[in-house]
């Protein structure tokens, strides 16, 4: 019995809060002690942390493994972590709310990300063959920003980094802001919005045949064991293929977003 799958990559500055975020999120699905998951990171991660978070996203409320890479953000692991720029389905970009340069230097991430996309065409593989260039464009590709540590910045009343993100392409990207413990997200809603953008985009009709270990569906998402739901369950039905990932992708509320990409 198989379950759909998808990849978020997470980038941002090392210190940001990726690590810390994502273990709350997904610590329901974790088996690792709660004392653990308490405890916070010591050091900066190196290379790519993964972190799994089962959740209802598929159609007809069929749920959908959601695979967060976790990469280093520190500029010492620049060239490992392109590694991990492969097949992915959404990109998370978080900044310290209390630090106004984690925020400006996401416009950083974005050209390595294309750099990335242009030179090896992998970070969004194509079924059309082509391995290079910027086809299928990462315009279409779901994207996040995410502001952490909101808990400390109205704790400490620290000036608030700004949310307007430069642009880059004249594109608009949708922005929260988040605390790790408790888990709090804001605005609430914006966060699962953004993870069924990733399985639409994962069903586009440009979906790609994954350079990973694991198998893939006919629809685009690959597929891992599980004995929750059926293989034939797997597979939506009654959806028909967009010609673009934009056209079905659910759109967050106007005032979260920021100009930027």
């Amino acid at each position: 019995m198989e379950t759909p799958s998808v990849r978020v990559l997470v980038v941002g500055d090392s210190g940001v809060g990726k690590t810390t975020l994502l273990r709350s999120l997904c610590r329901p699905q974790s088996r690792v002690p709660a004392k653990t998951l308490d405890k916070p990171p010591t050091t900066w991660t190196a290379g790519c942390d993964v972190h799994v978070l089962l959740k209802s996203l598929g159609p007809d409320g069929r749920d959908v493994f959601v695979e967060f890479l976790d990469v280093g953000g520190h500029r010492q692991y620049e060239r490992s972590r392109r590694a991990f720029y492969v097949d992915v389905h959404g990109v998370l970009f978080v900044h310290d709310l209390s630090n106004a340069k984690s925020g400006d230097h996401l416009s950083q991430w974005s050209r390595e990300l294309s750099a990335v996309q242009r030179a090896k065409g992998c970070v969004v593989p194509s079924r059309t063959g082509k391995t290079h260039g910027d086809v299928p464009t990462l315009h279409a590709l779901p994207k996040l920003v995410v502001g952490s540590k909101r808990d400390l910045v109205a704790a400490n009343g620290a000036a608030r980094a700004a949310k307007r993100i430069d642009v880059v392409d004249g594109r608009p990207v949708s922005c929260l802001e988040a605390c790790a413990e408790p888990l709090a997200m804001e605005p609430s809603g914006a966060f699962d919005a953004f993870l069924r953008q990733t399985v639409a985009f994962a069903h586009r009709k440009d979906a790609a045949t994954s350079h990973s270990s694991y198998d893939q569906s006919s629809t685009g998402l690959r597929q891992l064991s599980s004995r929750t739901v059926d293989a034939e369950e797997s597979r939506p039905k009654g959806t028909a293929e967009s010609d673009s990932a934009v056209d079905v992708l659910p759109l967050l509320p106007t005032d979260t977003r920021s100009a930027w990409w």
